[in-house]
């Protein structure tokens, strides 16, 4: 399965938390992963801390907020600014921003 899948909720109607411990268990479970192995990195202080500074900077640099957060560059072209957007979108959004980006 890939990453969208098992990070999906089962029904729309039935939201999930998914940055909750149990949740990201349970996704490293059905990927094929250690329940055990998981639970003891993600209970690693340096990881905790790594991931406080990850989301710390996307909240102040790309202001995000919320799931789904869309953050899109052109790695070859550093000076532009990259596009950042919330939310479900459209395949047109995404269509505009890489055009807009090559």
């Amino acid at each position: 399965k890939n990453s969208l899948e098992l990070m999906s909720c089962p029904s729309a109607k039935y939201p999930r938390n998914s940055s909750s411990k149990e949740f990201l268990l349970e996704s490293a479970e059905k990927a094929g992963l250690s329940r055990a192995a998981a639970e003891k990195h993600m209970d690693t202080p340096a990881v905790l801390e790594r991931v406080r500074g990850e989301v710390h900077k996307a909240r102040v640099e790309y202001g995000v907020n919320g799931v789904p957060h869309f953050i899109i560059s052109n790695e070859s072209e550093p000076s532009k600014k990259p596009f950042a957007f919330s939310g479900a979108q459209p395949p047109e959004t995404f269509l505009s921003v890489f055009e807009r980006l090559l």
